[in-house]
């Protein structure tokens, strides 16, 4: 603000005298500016728990127990009983499903934890086994809630 040597000018200050001081008002504006700082804060959460549930890091090379459970075997099972011949047994099936799940697990390193025909490898046991299944094992395991460490 500027003062005026006019005495006529409603900012006119006397000489010799300070001039008053003024008390800063923020201009009238939206009363919604809270809002964006919410929303920019939600985001930023959203971000943060996306990637610390992508970046997970697997710290085990066994399957707990405590998350191989009855129900996980069982839906393993039968998920599995399309990739399977008939009639082989849910813990021959389960069995296999948990060795292959170990070996993703397990992995380190480069490539992919399939590398080297594992999930043949896995299923080497059940009598009958077709290999080109494979690739929807693979698919499975990767995306399986019940082959995490938790």
């Amino acid at each position: 603000m500027s003062y005026s040597n006019n005495p006529n000018d409603p900012n006119y200050v006397a000489p010799g005298t300070v001039p008053p001081v003024v008390e800063a008002v923020e201009p009238a504006g939206s009363n919604l500016r809270w809002l964006w700082w919410l929303l920019g804060l939600l985001v930023l959460a959203g971000l943060i728990w996306a990637l610390t549930r992508a970046c997970r890091n697997e710290t085990c090379t066994t399957l707990p127990t405590s998350v191989w459970t009855t129900a996980a075997q069982t839906e393993a099972y039968n998920a599995a009983q399309a990739w399977v011949p008939a009639g082989t047994s849910q813990a021959a099936v389960t069995g296999a499903l948990r060795t292959a799940c170990e070996y993703r697990l397990q992995h380190t390193g480069t490539g992919n934890w399939w590398d080297n025909n594992r999930v043949a490898e896995a299923f080497r046991g059940i009598t009958g086994f077709d290999t080109t299944h494979a690739a929807a094992i693979q698919t499975y395991i990767n995306g399986a809630n019940w082959c995490r460490c938790s």
